[in-house]
């Protein structure tokens, strides 16, 4: 059976028109396609782009986007990280937002009253999707926290743990991850975000 085709006129674009009359899609004389509204897929379905037919050419199904929250789980202490920091009261803000297989994460606390630590160390479990393997760590932004009961260094940053769904709080002010017993009191805060590829 021969292909249908709707072709218009020489030096004219095609034009589907919505029930009101307007255009909703539009057809250029060089193939260029407009669309007025959203596309909707269907489950599972996806876009190739630039031609290519293999999973590194595509986004699709749940790769595509996907926003939402998390919920971050703060441990303490040296031997292993036995202790968990609770956040009570103040705003308490956890989103992660995903493009493909990038996942960027917001960590914000503020005006929050926190367990205190047993020790200074610092262990994030909790994050939304599992760091991709293959590279030791992915670092964050400069992580910011008062009240904790630590005194963080300058240069203290948030590095995922590849292969893993969590992270340390990594700082020069000690021997790989950890930090000064400050014993601070008072109102906490806490911020940082980290970008990083997933599995």
């Amino acid at each position: 059976m021969a292909d249908r085709v709707i072709k218009p006129d020489s030096g004219n674009q095609l034009v589907l028109q919505d029930e009101g009359g307007s255009a909703s899609l539009t057809i250029a004389t060089d193939g260029d396609v407009s669309l007025t509204q959203d596309i909707y897929l269907a489950s599972g379905k996806g876009i190739y782009f630039d031609g290519g037919t293999t999973a590194a050419n595509y986004l699709g199904g749940s790769d595509a986007y996907e926003t939402g929250t998390w919920t971050p789980v703060i441990k303490t202490g040296a031997s292993g990280f036995s202790n968990t920091v609770t956040f009570t009261g103040g705003t308490q803000t956890f989103l992660y937002t995903k493009v493909g297989n990038l996942c960027h994460v917001m960590f914000a606390v503020d005006a929050a009253t926190a367990s205190a630590p047993t020790t200074p160390e610092i262990k994030i479990e909790g994050f939304p999707f599992t760091f991709k393997a293959g590279s030791a760590w992915y670092p964050g932004t400069p992580i910011l926290i008062n009240s904790l009961g630590l005194d963080l260094s300058a240069d203290s940053i948030v590095a995922g743990s590849a292969g893993n769904s969590y992270a340390y709080v990594m700082s020069h002010a000690g021997s790989g991850y950890g930090f000064t017993d400050a014993s601070d009191s008072g109102t906490s805060w806490m911020y940082f975000q980290l970008t990083y590829l997933m599995e």
